[in-house]
């Protein structure tokens, strides 16, 4: 009757021997014990390939929400790679641009430079200065546009 005890204390198996008041010898005691806990561990079993079962369930859903934010991340670093891209391609254009505009600032600097010069020779009557400045310039236009025929 312990080892009855001992195992059913647990589950229905205690409540209806109690409830029955019927008393069991000594032969019929292991069968009873080993229905029950058969039962017992089958019933156990149940549950908990149902609590996996669930968790099996709310984990593939849990996988899909992350693939989904995974490909939006993907789609995310996609296009700000293209955005980085088209930005590194304008600011190298606006790099030349700049590198253009101040080339061409420096020879019109130095052009101005010397048609002021020149001016300067032919106000002081200086006519070799002036031819030789006159000379220099030429050859700055044709460095700076080749096609300028002066």
């Amino acid at each position: 009757m312990l080892a009855i005890q001992k195992w059913a204390r647990r589950g229905l198996l205690w409540k209806q021997l109690k409830e029955s008041h019927v008393w069991y010898c000594a032969l019929e005691v292991p069968f009873l014990i080993d229905d029950f806990i058969l039962h017992y561990c089958i019933q156990k079993r149940k549950k908990s390939e149902k609590k996996i079962s669930r968790s099996i369930k709310r984990i593939k859903a849990d996988m899909v929400e992350i693939s989904e934010g995974q490909k939006r991340i993907r789609e995310g670093q996609r296009e700000v790679r293209e955005k980085f891209q088209e930005i590194s391609e304008e600011a190298a254009k606006l790099k030349e641009e700049t590198h253009l505009i101040s080339k061409q600032s420096a020879a019109n600097e130095l052009r101005l430079h010397l048609m002021f010069q020149i001016i300067k020779a032919r106000a002081e009557n200086d006519y070799a200065k002036d031819a030789l400045l006159t000379q220099n310039l030429r050859f700055v236009i044709l460095q700076i546009n080749p096609c300028a025929c002066v």
